[in-house]
């Protein structure tokens, strides 16, 4: 450094520093300026996006919320339709059911299992139609909400 000095002359060297270090402070200012304006630029680039990401999503939730609305009423009044029309064709394929005497008691009394039989078919046909009506109305639901589907 000292050769450098002695070369420029003694009376150069305080201007020459403050030269070069204004020039360097410049050069810093003039960086700084251009990062900040990108940085900026950037901001609002992904204020933006997650905006629009924003809207997109309570978009699509309102989408849902009103299929299954849609769904769930659809649901709730076929219901009793269903199950009231699987019992109906059960028991109009088996107009003439089989009726079995079983002899329950001691005194040799026949008891007709006929509406216990019944009973239990009314009751896990009601079940399986509802069953139906709820895949039917998931499989909507999918449907409508453009679920994708796998082969």
């Amino acid at each position: 450094m000292s050769k450098i000095i002695s070369f420029l002359g003694a009376k150069t060297t305080p201007w020459l520093v403050c030269g070069v270090l204004g020039a360097a402070a410049l050069f810093a200012a003039n960086s700084y300026l251009a990062l900040r304006d990108e940085y900026t630029a950037y901001r609002a680039r992904v204020e933006d996006a997650g905006h629009a990401a924003r809207l997109a999503q309570e978009s699509l939730r309102d989408a849902h919320e009103k299929t299954l609305e849609e769904v769930r009423k659809s649901y709730e009044s076929q219901m009793e339709t269903v199950r009231s029309g699987a019992l109906a064709a059960y028991r109009l394929r088996d107009a003439n059911p089989r009726s079995s005497t079983v002899c329950a008691d001691a005194g040799g009394q026949p008891v007709d299992d006929d509406a216990e039989r019944k009973r239990l078919a009314d009751a896990t046909l009601g079940n399986c139609a509802e069953d139906a009506l709820k895949l039917a109305a998931w499989q909507a639901w999918c449907t409508k909400n453009q679920c994708p589907v796998e082969d």
